[in-house]
């Protein structure tokens, strides 16, 4: 079932509980009808009324806080380039991601990574990383995820957790990351350039 029409069938369901609960306080007032005078016009009263208000209301309070929402995530919204390194080895590493809105969830899609050295340049491929959930304010982001890091053979959990750095000219969030194994936990810093 796709998203519009489990919108329609949440707004259906609103309407029909507050009609069904004024009928069920007010039925003796329920009435509705179409008049034929100078100018027509539809009469609704009571929960039959209601049934209608509700049901032309719930689209625009839904476009209010969806749209408003969405609006504010449109900043993360797009292709980054990812820097990190690691607190304990000042080892660092790059990757690249997408970050995506749908169906008003933010996804944070993963991929490979690799190091980086002295002078700054991308060398061979390290690990590689997807993320399992992904909260954000379109001021801030955190995401949960899973790497696997080839050097090491070794699997780890991590939470990144980054604050939107925002001027004319680009966009960057930047923050923190820390990943735990069976016997390591290690932390750093990560900053993502939108390209």
């Amino acid at each position: 079932m796709n998203s519009q029409l489990k919108i329609f069938l949440c707004f259906a369901f609103v309407s029909l509980g507050a009609a069904t609960l004024l009928y069920s306080l007010f039925g003796y007032m329920n009435e509705a009808g179409y008049t034929w005078t100078g100018n027509e016009k539809v009469q609704l009263a009571g929960p039959i009324g209601a049934f209608f208000i509700v049901m032309l209301l719930c689209p625009y309070v839904y476009n209010k806080i969806g749209n408003s929402f969405e609006d504010r995530l449109k900043n993360i919204v797009g292709t980054w380039e990812i820097e990190s390194e690691s607190s304990q080895h000042k080892r660092r590493a790059c990757s690249e991601t997408t970050i995506e809105l749908v169906d008003g969830e933010i996804r944070v899609n993963g991929g490979i990574f690799f190091d980086v050295d002295s002078n700054g340049m991308k060398g061979t491929i390290i690990g590689s990383w997807n993320a399992e959930m992904a909260v954000s304010n379109g001021h801030k982001l955190m995401y949960f995820y899973n790497l696997t890091d080839d050097l090491n053979h070794a699997v780890f959990r991590g939470i990144a957790e980054l604050v939107l750095q925002s001027d004319k000219d680009s966009k960057i969030l930047s923050g923190r990351w820390q990943i735990i194994g069976s016997n390591d936990v290690h932390n750093g810093q990560i900053t993502m350039k939108k390209k």
